[in-house]
């Protein structure tokens, strides 16, 4: 007897639809899986066998051919399990073949129970965008679930339940308690933070623009609180950015566990680590860190102490949005839409022209420091500030609730400038302003004369490339929107160089 059924597999963040094709004859013994299947997949013959049995089916030895089609694409993890065993089940005449395309996709183990698996959004997507509105997936899995719009899921727990399969007999998805919460709940705010006026406004700028972000400062001036309370005021995210961050995490891990997949996500990886783990890669290519870090922050602490591959692994990400990793057989492409923030001492020892004590690095050693960061790196950075030392009126409480903005000002101050951006530009895009083509971006910044001016003197005198000037109109472009200036005034030219002249 034959039967086909389907499952999927997943190509980067692609879901793939497969068909499982089962073929069950007499014959001596045999149980073989062919399609480019990899060692998990093989060994789902002695999963499958043992569930079948578990379950109360009957499973007899005889000659079962099992094709995962099409054949030309690698097939890997235990997602086919579920699929396998249920066209079995219709093969030997135990299930009955349900009227229209089903699709199935689970992990079982020897007892039968169906487990979750990687990647189950983007899968269910590829399957939906095939033209499959039916899929039987893992109950474990229904929390995520709840984010795809259009298909018709039908979670279970056990493979007893599909012995009498029908689309009607099993039940509906989720209840609307089940979604997940829209809330984000951050532990580090601005108002938690004493002094570093310039750094918050810097903190301000980016987060209105989608600037890139650098700060440089002493051992404990606070860069890392400054950098982690970033996502305390950007905006959540969109429903089909929510999509997007969860198939993300679906991949990498087996279930998505954020408390809130409507805030942005923050990265903040250790410098010891490798150029595949930061930007994907793998025998079988998994999302790296700029990827984990798709529409938030990848947050990198102790800038110059990571690899300078690593570092200038992220010239490809930073500008088009995206990685590539290519093998021998295919290439995968990841997003990679993410808002940089570094932070770095200014020396190996950190009080490099501080004030605070004498640096103990000689020139050669400060200049060493700084060059574990190559020029095209810098320059991608948008906005650049020295985070000073803390002076001891600013520690005082009475100043600091006088004097600071809380979070929840500085962010109704961002979806101000963001609604500012959108606004001009139409709402067909979802573009910042550091994200502007330079050709629009000459239609858009409306400079005043003096403006022009003061660009047209610090260009002269500082000689900065073609991608500093732009950086600079796009920077003193947000900084216009904070302030609700329809034009771009020399006082923002200014401010804008100040952030991008700190460092050198």
């Amino acid at each position: 007897m034959y039967a086909k059924v389907f499952s999927a597999c997943l190509l980067g963040m692609q879901g793939v639809p497969v068909e499982v094709e089962v073929d069950y004859r007499s014959g001596l013994s045999h149980f073989a899986i062919v399609g480019l299947g990899d060692k998990a997949v093989q060994e789902s013959r002695e999963r499958v066998m043992s569930a079948i049995r578990n379950a109360g089916a009957q499973f007899v030895p005889q000659r079962v051919i099992v094709n995962l089609a099409p054949a030309n694409i690698p097939k890997t993890g235990p997602v086919y399990d579920l699929a396998i065993a249920v066209g079995f089940l219709i093969a030997t005449e135990q299930v009955t073949i349900p009227t229209r395309k089903v699709a199935f996709v689970g992990e079982l183990n020897l007892e039968g129970k169906v487990l979750p698996v990687k990647g189950i959004l983007p899968l269910i997507t590829g399957l939906l965008e095939s033209g499959i509105t039916d899929v039987v997936v893992p109950a474990q899995c229904t929390q995520e679930l709840t984010l795809i719009k259009g298909v018709n899921l039908y979670p279970i727990d056990h493979l007893q339940e599909v012995l009498s399969f029908s689309v009607e007999s099993l039940g509906a998805l989720l209840s609307s308690s089940d979604k997940m919460s829209t809330q984000a709940a951050h532990t580090t705010k601005f108002e938690d933070i004493r002094g570093q006026v310039l750094a918050k406004q810097a903190m301000l700028i980016a987060a209105a623009g989608g600037h890139h972000l650098l700060l440089s400062g002493i051992p404990g001036a606070g860069k890392t609180m400054l950098a982690k309370a970033l996502p305390s005021i950007l905006p959540s995210l969109s429903e089909d950015a929510v999509l997007e961050v969860a198939a993300i995490e679906s991949v990498s891990a087996k279930s998505v566990s954020r408390e809130s997949l409507y805030s942005p996500p923050f990265r903040s990886p250790h410098h010891s680590i490798s150029v595949s783990a930061l930007v994907g890669g793998g025998t079988v290519p998994q999302p790296g860190e700029v990827t984990l870090a798709h529409r938030g922050v990848l947050f990198l602490d102790e800038f110059p102490e990571f690899s300078r591959q690593a570092l200038d692994s992220l010239r490809q990400p930073l500008e088009d949005k995206e990685i590539v990793v290519s093998r021998a057989t295919h290439s995968v492409k990841f997003p990679a839409d993410f808002q940089l923030v570094a932070a770095m001492n200014p020396c190996k020892c950190g009080y490099y022209n501080s004030g605070v004590k004498p640096c103990s690095c000689s020139a050669k050693e400060v200049r060493s420091y700084r060059e574990k960061v190559s020029g095209p790196i810098w320059d991608r950075i948008d906005l650049r500030v020295i985070v000073s030392k803390v002076a001891w009126e600013e520690l005082t409480p009475s100043k600091q609730e006088l004097t600071d903005l809380t979070s929840a000002q500085m962010a109704a101050q961002v979806i101000q400038a963001r609604s500012r951006q959108l606004s001009r530009r139409g709402s067909s895009t979802n573009t910042l302003n550091s994200q502007i083509h330079s050709k629009e971006l000459l239609q858009v910044i409306q400079l005043t004369p003096a403006a022009a001016k003061v660009m047209q003197a610090a260009h002269e005198r500082l000689n900065f490339g073609g991608r500093t000037y732009f950086k600079l109109l796009r920077i003193a472009r947000t900084i216009a929107d904070l302030t609700d200036s329809e034009k771009v005034h020399d006082v923002h030219i200014m401010q804008a160089m100040q952030f991008r002249a700190e460092i050198n």
